[in-house]
């Protein structure tokens, strides 16, 4: 289950001050700091910078010999999350703890508010340790599923210190759910998006949808539907709870939030009666295949405007971010015919699966460009974004081209070997800046990523590489063992 981390742990995307990014303009990319961080097992992590300079780590890990300073748990079994802050060099472990119960468990996401405090989310199993007061405390999972009992959804916040549970919940029905991704709204409250199984999954009064649409279980081994829901900031109530699908599968990739509270949700629809509104860009499927979506909630959950996003194949949406005047960048995965504009970064259909990425204008209804970004070669594999307010596009994906569109100032300009991370930066009118390759011999898959208040890009990531590129500040120069680690990194796009 761990390989799920390559797309779906996220990082705390702090918001980058235009005045920073026009300063800084004009310096070439660099890696500003590459380290392995795993163990004997297999690892998937991500990592998210702090106000005060500190480096946040969150994981789903199935090895129990991580460093532990202080914290709430030891490991449990199986698989447990596990969160760490590093101090400011990024060479010591603050505090660190693993998260979970004696079964499966998983962080698919992890976000830090101004004052320190840790939100995740992702997947876990019965006994997995949630607090008095919190919207569900009770596990709710029941039945055999996908190598184990039907899990639920989590969402929990951690002090500042890591020795406290602020809140932690379920999330979830008698079916399997699970998060996928999560953001935090300027007022503590946390919204999530994932996928269910469950009929009985909590909905709230007024939901856009309040009935389980079912599926053909393709994508998830079971029948599922995408699903919204914003927690309260103290994590006692839902705020909204939505599915969001019909009678295909539905699966939700990412979610942003504005500052306006609105949330703005992307991922993949096999339903042809998928929610959309009057005048959305797209308001019905192709015929016969999947399609990505983009949905926009107010921020009590009211829909705001909800499209189809894709062309005459296979689209999905992997990530999405909102600029400052809130105009939409999509960033997702192409089988081709997806409806690039005249005039974009490559207007060519690179191979069996490109990246790519488009900017929808704020109502939903125009697309101001749209882009591929691949090579020639199998396939590019998932792509996810970070906005600053400027609306420069950072995006991490993973390719195992050798012809992937780099540019002059690539800090790594081939394919090292295997699938390597793609990273690139677009303009806000969809010109491509930057695009470089990052990678060692092995298999590197690039995750769900954030800003600091520089404007420097913190993608997560997985390696088989034993040769992965670190840098010498490394928390961890070398390899840890297992199928996997985590890789922790920054791309310094602010000199």
């Amino acid at each position: 289950m761990l390989t799920r981390l390559t797309f779906a742990v996220a990082a705390a995307a702090l918001a980058l001050p235009a005045a920073a990014s026009a300063r800084h303009a004009g310096h070439a990319p660099a890696v500003g700091y590459a380290s392995y961080f795993g163990g004997l097992s297999a690892e998937g992590c991500s990592a998210a910078p702090g106000r005060d300079g500190a480096l946040y780590v969150a994981c789903g890990t199935g090895s129990p010999n991580l460093p532990r300073v202080g914290g709430l748990q030891s490991y449990q079994g199986l698989e447990d999350g596990y969160i760490a802050k590093l101090d400011r060099s990024r060479r010591r472990i603050v505090w660190s703890t693993y998260l979970g119960s004696p079964g499966e468990d998983e962080i698919d996401s992890m976000a830090v508010d101004a004052r320190g405090h840790v939100f995740v989310s992702g997947f876990a199993a019965a006994g997995f340790p949630t607090t008095h007061g919190a919207f569900d405390p009770t596990f709710n999972g029941v039945g055999e599923c996908c190598d184990g009992l039907f899990g639920d959804a989590f969402v929990a916040e951690l002090s500042p210190d890591g020795s406290r549970l602020l809140y932690s919940t379920y999330l979830g029905g008698s079916g399997h759910d699970r998060t996928n991704t999560l953001a935090l709204a300027e007022d503590g409250s946390v919204v999530v998006t994932g996928f269910t199984g469950s009929a009985d999954f909590p909905t709230t009064r007024g939901a856009l949808d309040a009935t389980f649409g079912g599926g053909t279980g393709t994508f998830e081994d079971v029948p599922v539907d995408a699903f919204a829901a914003k927690l309260s900031p103290d994590g006692s109530r839902l705020v909204y709870s939505t599915y969001l699908g019909g009678s295909g599968d539905d699966v939700g990739n990412s979610v942003a939030v504005d500052d306006d509270g609105s949330a703005y949700f992307t991922g993949f629809t096999g339903s042809p009666e998928f929610p959309t509104t009057r005048g959305a860009l797209k308001p019905r499927p192709d015929a016969t295949v999947l399609n990505g979506y983009v949905t926009k909630l107010d921020r009590t959950g009211r829909v705001a405007w909800s499209t189809y996003l894709g062309g005459t194949n296979r689209d999905s949406g992997w990530g999405i971010g909102v600029d400052a005047h809130h105009d939409v960048i999509v960033s997702g995965s192409s089988n081709g015919g997806f409806p690039v504009t005249p005039g974009a970064a490559q207007t060519t259909f690179g191979g069996v699966r490109d990246f790519f990425v488009a900017k929808l204008d704020r109502s939903g209804a125009r697309m101001d460009w749209a882009t591929y970004l691949g090579g020639s070669e199998y396939e590019d594999l998932g792509a996810t974004v970070a906005v600053d307010e400027e609306g420069n596009a950072d995006v991490v994906g993973s390719t195992v081209s050798t012809d992937f569109p780099v540019t002059r100032d690539a800090f790594q300009p081939a394919n090292a070997g295997g699938f390597d991370l793609a990273i690139s930066r677009l303009d806000r009118n969809g010109r491509l800046r930057f695009a470089s390759y990052l990678g060692g011999r092995g298999d590197d898959f690039g995750g769900a990523a954030g800003l600091d208040q520089r404007g420097d890009f913190y993608p997560g990531g997985v390696t088989s590489s034993t040769d992965f590129p670190v840098t010498r500040d490394a928390f961890q120069p070398v390899y840890g063992g297992g199928d996997i680690d985590g890789l922790l990194l920054k791309i310094r796009f602010a000199q």
